[in-house]
This record gives C-alpha cells, structure tokens and sequence, in this order.
C-alpha cells in the first residue's frame, strides 16, 4: 500500500510538482533544479552544474547537513535556493517546523525553506492540534532576521508550511499574518524579489 511507503520514494514526484507550480507564476524565463537526500554540499555541486552557474557558497563554507529536497531557481544572471523538509507524519508538529528552521540557521545563504506534510487524503488536517493553535493565535514567526554575535553577521529567511496530498495538488497553510510563505506568488516573489509574478495561486 502506499501508505506504507516513506517520503524519501515521493521526492521525485514532490519536486516534479514544485517545478510545475513554481513554473506557472513565474513571469520571467527561469530555470529550476533539484537534489535530493544528500548532505548540503553535494547538493550545492549538484545544483550548481545543473544550472552551469555558482550559487552564494562558492568558494565559501557549506555545512554537511543532511537534507531533503534542496532546489535552485536560475534566473538572469543568478542561483536563488530553496530548501524543503519532507515528512511523512500523521501531522505536523511544531518540532518538525523547529528543525527546518535550525537548518536554516545554520545554512545562513539559503533565504527560503518550506516544511511539507505527505498525506493521504485532501480533508486530513496537515498540523497537530497543538501547532495549529499556536499558529491561530499568531504565536509562530515565519520570518526571522538573525545576527550572530561572534561576527555581527545578519542572516535573513523566510519559511512556509504545505501540505501534498498523495496523487493530488500541494496546498499551503495559511502563515501571513505570522509573516511566513502562503502561496506560489510569495514562494516566488522570496526567491527572487525582482520578479513581479503572476498574482493568483495555480
């Protein structure tokens, strides 16, 4: 049953579906690549000759931090990364959204990064009761600008929530007013300010 399957076998098609939305809102020419289930510098490698073009850690410190999904958006003369934290859970818990953002911490380029629920069935609710009440009374921060005291250097990045239905579409969990990512236009308009895009959602 596919029940029974992990999320590491529902990465390719994940990414298939991410190219597909972020593709259809994009209003500028641009081109996407993925890695999956490798520590972080191979990712980079890998994304960098995919997209034939240096990512903001050339020549630069990359930590060996085992993710999922990492993918990169090419547009003119610049690599933009976006990482994505799978889980196959009954839901999400603040803990697993507590994990993407420590990756982040710790990556320092990487601007945006997206948890994502495999589900089942469309009416299976993505979040835990707990989480889903510390978001309703806008207790989470889906954006942070950190300063690291050691070299005054401000890290800034934004995060979002999706559920994937098996078979079916990714949907977002609404975060804007705890000023996360809550749509495909705004997953964009991160990614790479300088592109309008198109404003519905696919």
């Amino acid at each position: 049953m596919s029940y029974q399957k992990n999320e590491v076998s529902y990465y390719p098609e994940i990414c298939d579906k991410l190219r597909k939305y972020i593709s259809s809102v994009a209003s500028t020419d641009i081109s996407i690549a993925f890695s999956i289930n490798k520590t972080l510098p191979e990712m980079v490698k890998e994304i960098e000759n995919k997209l034939e073009m240096p990512t903001e850690f050339s020549n630069d410190f990359i930590p060996s931090l085992q993710l999922d999904i990492l993918f990169g958006i090419k547009a003119e003369n610049k690599v933009e990364l976006c990482l994505v934290e799978v889980k196959r859970n009954k839901n999400l818990s603040l803990m697993n959204f507590s994990q993407l953002v420590g990756y982040m911490q710790v990556a320092k380029k990487i601007k945006t990064g997206i948890l994502l629920l495999v589900s089942n069935w469309p009416s299976v609710n993505p979040l835990s009761n707990e989480f889903n009440n510390i978001i309703s009374l806008k207790r989470l921060c889906g954006s942070w600008q950190v300063i690291c005291n050691t070299n005054v250097e401000k890290h800034e990045f934004i995060a979002g929530i999706c559920n994937y239905t098996i078979g079916n579409g990714i949907d977002w969990v609404p975060l804007e007013e705890c000023g996360g990512i809550s749509s495909w236009p705004s997953l964009l308009h991160y990614i790479l300010p300088s592109d309008p895009c198109q404003q519905t959602n696919p």
